[in-house]
């Protein structure tokens, strides 16, 4: 059994928003998107939306130009500014679980090579939340999960015999009541489905995807 206990979050154009910036990341690239200028540090290019003549050729230039690592495009609209950045892509829906047990230690899987959290696509008729407790469980074998708090959300693309599709993950943090040791679910690639305490999440951070990065750092044991 499975208990839902989330904040609400604003919603513009399926992603949820706890602020007006958005990182979305292309391999180990990144693109910022704000509502204003932002002075940040390694920031390849700058670019205002109303500029942008075509948001297709931006992301062409960006995604085989290899001195752009990092790039910003801003616009006081910002839900104008996600519109037109959406337009560009086929969006994919994904929900999943930063999963903690009563020693306070993380769930954490290996899968193609790369340590990842449990996570998987959305079906219909599924709330995000439904999705997240749904894949964690098969992912991991791991149930009885608390839904306690939602997460931000994180945003990756890449591309898809040409086609660029954007996949946004809904992310909760979950408690597992009771004392569950994972099954990584093999016929998905995972190889390994395990407990980790919070001093090992640095092992995680040396090889996982980049837009997991800034939610783990904020469980780093202080």
């Amino acid at each position: 059994m499975h208990q839902v206990i989330v904040n609400k979050t604003k919603k513009v154009n399926n992603v949820n928003l706890n602020s007006t910036l958005l990182n979305v990341f292309f391999d180990t690239k990144k693109i910022i998107l704000a509502n204003e200028e932002l002075d940040l540090p390694n920031i390849s290019k700058t670019y205002m939306l109303a500029d942008i003549k075509k948001m297709n050729s931006l992301l062409v230039e960006f995604e085989n130009n290899p001195e752009l690592n990092s790039i910003l495009i801003y616009d006081k609209d910002f839900e104008k500014l996600l519109d037109k950045f959406q337009k560009e892509f086929r969006t994919i829906k994904a929900g999943g679980g930063f999963v903690f047990n009563q020693n306070d230690e993380l769930l954490v899987i290996f899968r193609r090579g790369k340590w990842d959290l449990p996570k998987g696509k959305s079906e219909k008729r599924e709330t995000m939340q439904q999705t997240a407790l749904r894949e964690v469980e098969e992912e991991t074998g791991i149930n009885n999960l608390e839904i306690t708090r939602s997460l931000p959300c994180t945003c990756h693309y890449f591309l898809d015999k040409g086609k660029r599709k954007l996949k946004i993950s809904y992310w909760y943090e979950m408690l597992h009541h009771g004392d569950l040791t994972p099954t990584p679910q093999t016929e998905e690639e995972i190889m390994e489905a395990r407990w980790i305490m919070k001093s090992e999440i640095p092992m995680v951070l040396n090889n996982t995807f980049e837009s997991l990065k800034d939610l783990l750092h904020h469980y780093l044991p202080s």
